[in-house]
């Protein structure tokens, strides 16, 4: 694939936004092949399109509970809500890992009918269930104790060792009697609907969504791998939604390599964003990937993206770690980078509550850093306080691949800079 990303120096003059679309890109999009996908992977507009199809599945099965992380974007509901699913949560640990234990619990009491686990920002979440459990090996508790000699109930005999725990007993899912669907959401990076990598190959859904990653108006892919299900193939998406974003990215182009400045212009795109954002809000579209994306993604270098993306993580890990300015009140959420992540972003957590007052420092030197996320209301912080934490000290540091290796160090200026002004204004 021809890389046609837009120059380093340009983008440099503001970090973190919507990804924009260089002349060359937008040609690209209106002729050319399209991108392919073969087996059971469907192309999608969003990453809630997807949900939605999986959604779609769920509720023509029978009703059913969707067993949810407590920490992911409210969008996330959504699609679910349409379907009139019920809904229920689990807990994350204060580094976003599987609380297995409340999972098993709830899966247990509840007996869902889909799991959704998160990737969060394209690393392998930890505790992630295993399919090895098929539904005959799973596990019936009273069945075994019944089986047990008497005396060893609960315990092994003194002087013996503990049998050792079956796959079905080490998997949280293992209790629903009937295994429910797992659902992997990998929409913040790392599986682009190649062959599994290192997220993306246990779940019977697995999703991505382009438009998070790749400077593309729309897109997504859904996998199935359960059995017996095959998912409709949905008429590309067109008109409005498509259109709209398409047109933003165009602006903003413009916005930061020919008019820099015009704050009309910077109006006018970020308008354009937010009227797509509302039409999806509103309901969740029901298509495919447009046939731009699709053209556009057959030109990206995507495996250039992943490289400098990695690249970029471990500049601001290693600075960090190497006694910056920010690295005095920030705390990597992730401290390595396995082989084979290519993250969405550089996700810190803020100490002191100091969160906003750095995040708005940051946006007056054009560093546009998003919040993943404020949790949605359904989640109460009575239920879940250390998924409450998380979103309230968390802040999503840009590293995509509009950077190189000079604009990098340019971001870690304006980082320490405004580390440094938040601090006296804690003073």
């Amino acid at each position: 694939m021809a890389n046609i990303a837009p120059s380093a120096e340009a983008a440099a003059l503001s970090f973190g936004g919507e990804m924009e679309l260089s002349p060359g890109q937008a040609r690209a999009a209106l002729s050319g092949g399209e991108a392919t996908f073969d087996g059971n992977i469907r192309t999608v507009a969003s990453g809630r399109t997807g949900l939605k199809l999986i959604a779609e599945t769920i509720a023509a099965d029978g009703p059913g509970t969707v067993l949810l992380p407590a920490y992911l974007c409210p969008s996330i509901l959504q699609p679910f809500c349409e379907q009139n699913l019920p809904l229920a949560f689990y807990g994350v640990g204060e580094d976003l890992a599987i609380d297995t234990e409340h999972l098993r619990r709830q899966v247990a009491e509840l007996r869902p009918r889909a799991v959704l686990v998160i990737h969060y920002f394209g690393f392998p979440v930890v505790g992630l269930p295993s399919r090895a459990a098929a539904p005959d090996q799973v596990h019936d508790s009273t069945a075994r104790e019944a089986a047990r000699p008497p005396g060893t109930v609960g315990t092994p005999r003194p002087g013996r060792r503990a049998p050792p725990r079956t796959a079905a007993e080490d998997d949280p899912l293992s209790g629903a009697g009937s295994r429910p669907w797992l659902i992997e959401d990998c929409v913040q990076g790392s599986w682009m609907g190649d062959s599994p990598g290192v997220i993306g190959g246990v779940g019977d859904f697995v999703l991505t969504s382009f438009r998070k990653y790749l400077p593309v108006p729309d897109g997504g892919l859904v996998l199935c791998r359960a059995p017996g299900v095959v998912l409709p193939r949905l008429a590309p998406a067109a008109g409005g939604f498509v259109q709209r974003r398409m047109a933003g990215k165009v602006l903003r182009y413009r916005f930061l390599h020919e008019e820099t400045g015009n704050r009309r212009l910077e109006r006018a795109f970020l308008d354009r964003f937010q009227e797509a954002e509302a039409e999806i809000d509103h309901r969740v579209p029901r298509c495919g990937m447009s046939q731009l994306s699709l053209r556009l993604l057959n030109h990206l270098d995507i495996a250039g993206a992943v490289r400098q993306r990695r690249d970029n993580f471990r500049t601001l890990l290693d600075a960090v770690e190497g006694g910056t300015r920010l690295g005095d009140f920030c705390q990597p959420l992730f401290s390595c980078l396995p082989e084979g992540v290519s993250p969405l972003a550089f996700p810190v957590r803020v100490r002191g509550g100091a969160r906003d007052r750095l995040r708005r420092e940051l946006a007056a030197r054009r560093v546009f850093c998003p919040v993943h996320w404020a949790l949605p209301e359904e989640v109460r912080a009575a239920d879940f306080p250390q998924a409450h934490a998380i979103s309230a000290d968390i802040l999503s540091i840009p590293i995509d691949q509009r950077y190189d290796t000079a604009d990098m160090q340019d971001l870690l200026h304006r980082l320490n800079e405004s580390a440094s002004a938040t601090m006296q204004n804690m003073a």
